[in-house]
């Protein structure tokens, strides 16, 4: 049986592929933020540019955890109890149903 076929893989390695997404993310919006750092002379300053990519990159981590957080807990829900999220939220259950059928046979 490969790794592909065993059930759940392919929504951790979704999962793993968030994590990931967002971290990048976060680094080129603080590259992409920290470049107005320059100044008339088109000279840069360090300790400008580096507070600059610094602060950007914090802030964009911290807005990505609840993202980061929210997708374990739709999994973890979906494992529980899926008629929940059928309930509460058609479309997202209508849309993982659609991605994984094999996962909604009991449902």
């Amino acid at each position: 049986m490969s790794s592909y076929q065993v059930p759940g893989i392919d929504a951790l390695i979704d999962d793993s592929l968030v994590g990931l997404t967002m971290t990048m993310g976060a680094y080129l919006v603080g590259l992409l933020s920290s470049l107005p750092a320059y100044n008339s002379d088109r000279q840069y300053m360090a300790p400008m540019l580096l507070f600059a990519f610094r602060i950007d990159i914090q802030c964009s981590l911290m807005l990505g955890s609840s993202i980061e957080a929210g997708v374990p807990t739709i999994f973890v829900g979906w494992g529980e109890d899926p008629q929940v999220l059928a309930n509460c939220a058609p479309q997202l259950f209508s849309k993982i149903a659609s991605m994984y059928p094999q996962v909604v046979t009991g449902v």
